[in-house]
């Protein structure tokens, strides 16, 4: 599997404070592919890009982001900032994803 350009995890993961920039990926999740629930709390994912789905982040499961910040990251398909299942965001930024 061609995906996460940065960090590709089988199962669940949680990440604190964690920065992924400038990564890519061919596929899915420019900087991080997780392809279990995830939770992020705190962080930053900036200019990541991903050929297909999830600039920085990518999971057909569960994402709860806290206080993270996806800030310029590049989808060629959709979710230029995250791809995800359900999705719960609490005080996060996104801004300029494409």
């Amino acid at each position: 599997v061609n995906s996460g350009g940065g960090l590709s995890v089988g199962g669940k993961l949680a990440l604190t404070d964690t920065e992924f920039t400038g990564n890519s990926t061919a596929a899915h999740g420019g900087a991080v592919t997780a392809f279990d629930d995830a939770t992020l709390l705190g962080g930053l994912f900036q200019r990541n890009t991903s050929g297909s789905a999830g600039g920085a982040f990518f999971s057909e499961h569960s994402l709860v982001a806290t206080r993270t910040q996806f800030v310029d990251n590049t989808a060629g398909w959709k979710g230029g900032g995250a791809y995800a299942g359900a999705t719960w965001l609490n005080a996060g930024v996104f801004l300029n994803n494409r």
